[in-house]
């Protein structure tokens, strides 16, 4: 949603409205466009008319976002009644983005009102992604399309005689649905395996909407089809529970597209439908294609339901994309596991930390307590990190699946397991495998605890992903450092600008300042951009409670008045700690120790962006 203002508001009745914490966050800063490939350029553009002299409606198709008309960077139509411009793409995909650059020589209010189109209907009558209000010369209008899907984008002017005039057009995508690790199924449903309420007697299996074809055709074997049942469902089981980022539904084209009105789309644990509903169906066109997009959604099953009436469901093409990117190293290997205590046949604490996913092996694959009361399982990971995802196997084999439930998985610095919860297990089912998405909490320890209650805790296999992609580069080695003072010996600002993270302070890793009232450290990016993490060394070889408190901050502000991503905790001798920033926009990355009298002192500073080309997990956003 696009704005200026952000409100809070009760409305109808007289209250004290009280907030204690706002935060606001952007969807795809204008830094991070460019990033992205401007679909526009490998388009085909068209208007209603032509204006006599220049005009053309290629000349929109650039990014110099120069609204000079007479240097033939400007479209033109004539004085039309209800005037358009559009954009073909060439297929139907997700946008993200419409970048829309008005005249700057002359006459800009004549795009007062016009709207931006997207959608698959070549005669502009598609959904609207926003209108453009700022009729300054020159003026850059970014609009938030959602996803919105289509083949065409077009620009329109209705209700009036009008020039149209364009300066700039451009088009950005979303993040690609095949995101997913290619060790993980490109698309998730081609591994999993279909049902539906009923199957009508011919053709329409639910198996047959398992393909990337997008073909809406029914005789062609593409569709799925149940007989008019009441409050019919189709349903994909994907063989174990894990986040979902994207469902792709394909409408049949050849006949009845109208079917799928408000037909839901649901993930979750449940194989009865019962579950949190990631979107609505609302394009019925024929052979339209829905994207939703599920924000980490989690779940074995991906269900379309149709409730209320008795209809005829018809799925012509089911698509399930996830988010879990398996590349990234499986931290728990390097980990020390512990547990509540021991149960003295086998169930050693480390046999879960394996990645073989095999539950049916108890001598090998799983830990097991004794009948404790509140048991727990806890695996240290040596340091303080940012958490994608946690995977627990549960055992295949002998018995007893059901031990694990409402069992707790929990994140965090505190060694006696008092941490928050990322989530909690729900799934019982003999050998099945839980994800849970942590959005980038950080922490020290993962653990899996049950409360209130005695119990056996039996695992046969953790995993924990976390969130900082290491090909991505990183942006600190191209900064400029500057501290509140500087240290008589040694200690340079940019020293702790390498990528060794030794910290050592004779050997001219680290920078210091001098025991200052509220000591500062800042580096200046050169322009501001989109943060997705920030990683700071301790010092090892003394001193390493200096840094008590001391808070990462980035924004624009130069000094140091800016939002705080995140506060050092860990104190141990060269401690590294990494602070998920959550896509924090700033060109000043600063680290402060507030309210006292320090020496400041790091022996490392790295800073990531979240360039959606190299974002491994929706979880750690």
């Amino acid at each position: 949603m696009v704005g200026r203002y952000v409100s809070v508001v009760i409305t109808g009745r007289k209250e004290y409205l009280t907030l204690c914490g706002v935060e606001v966050y952007g969807v795809l800063p204008p830094q991070l466009e460019l990033q992205l490939p401007n679909l526009a350029l490998q388009g085909t553009a068209t208007q209603s008319s032509q204006y006599p002299n220049l005009g053309l409606p290629s000349y929109p198709l650039n990014t110099q976002r120069n609204g000079n008309y007479f240097e033939k960077y400007c479209s033109s139509t004539n004085g039309d009644k209800n005037p358009w411009w559009r954009l073909d793409l060439g297929q139907s995909q997700p946008i993200g983005s419409v970048v829309v650059v008005n005249r700057a020589d002359c006459c800009p209010q004549r795009l007062r009102g016009a709207e931006v189109l997207i959608g698959d209907d070549e005669d502009n009558n598609n959904p609207v992604c926003g209108t453009i209000t700022d009729l300054s010369a020159g003026s850059v209008t970014t609009l938030y399309c959602k996803g919105m899907v289509g083949r065409y984008v077009s620009v329109v002017i209705t209700g009036r005689r009008e020039y149209l005039t364009l300066c700039g057009v451009e088009v950005y995508g979303v993040l690609p649905p095949q995101l997913p690790s290619p060790s993980v199924s490109w698309n998730l449903a081609l591994e999993g395996t279909a049902s539906q309420s009923s199957q009508y007697p011919y053709l329409g299996l639910p198996s047959y909407p398992l393909n990337t074809n997008r073909n809406g055709n029914y005789y062609e074997k593409y569709c799925s089809s149940t007989n008019g049942d009441m409050n019919p469902w189709w349903r994909v089981d994907l063989g174990q529970s894990q986040p979902i980022r994207s469902i792709v539904v394909v409408n049949r084209a050849d006949c009845c597209p109208e079917r799928l009105r408000g037909a839901e789309v649901r993930v979750g644990d449940s194989k009865n439908n019962n579950n949190p509903v990631c979107g609505t169906i609302t394009d019925l066109s024929a052979g339209s294609i829905t994207t939703l997009y599920c924000k980490g959604m989690v779940g074995r099953y991906v269900s379309v339901v149709i409730t209320g009436r008795r209809e005829f469901l018809t799925l012509c093409g089911v698509e399930v994309y996830g988010v879990v990117s398996t590349q990234l190293p499986n931290l728990a290997l390097e980990g020390t596991a512990s547990q509540s205590s021991l149960y003295p046949y086998l169930g050693q604490p480390s046999y879960p930390l394996n990645s073989d996913r095999n539950g049916n092996d108890l001598k090998k694959y799983c830990s097991a307590t004794n009948g404790d009361m509140n048991p727990w399982w806890k695996v240290d990971l040596g340091q303080s990190q940012p958490i994608g995802t946690v995977v627990v196997v549960h055992a295949a084999a002998d018995c007893c699946p059901e031990r694990l439930r409402d069992a707790e998985v929990r994140v965090g610095d505190n060694e006696n397991n008092d941490n928050p919860v990322c989530g909690t297990i729900t799934d019982l089912s003999r050998g099945s495998i839980t994800t849970l998405c942590c959005k980038g909490m950080v922490g020290r320890y993962v653990s899996v605890v049950i409360t209130g209650r005695r119990e056996y805790l039996t695992l046969c296999g953790v995993e924990v992903y976390g969130c900082l992609p290491p090909q991505q580069p990183n942006l600190a080695l191209e900064g400029t450092a500057s501290q509140s003072s500087q240290y008589p010996d040694l200690g340079l600002p940019s020293y702790p600008l390498n990528n060794n993270r030794n910290g050592n302070y004779y050997e001219k890793y680290c920078s210091a300042t001098n025991g200052d009232m509220n000591p500062w450290w800042r580096l200046d990016l050169g322009q501001s951009q989109s943060i997705g993490s920030v990683v700071v060394v301790n010092r090892a070889d003394c001193c390493p409670e200096r840094l008590r408190g001391a808070e990462v901050r980035i924004g624009d502000n130069k000094n140091n008045n800016n939002p705080v991503c995140g506060t050092i905790t860990d104190l141990s001798a060269g401690s590294v700690t990494v602070l998920c920033c959550k896509g924090m926009v700033g060109r000043y990355v600063s680290v402060v120790i507030k309210g006292r009298k320090e020496y400041l002192t790091l022996c490392g500073v790295e800073v990531y962006s979240v360039l959606p080309s190299q974002q491994p997990s929706v979880c750690c956003l």
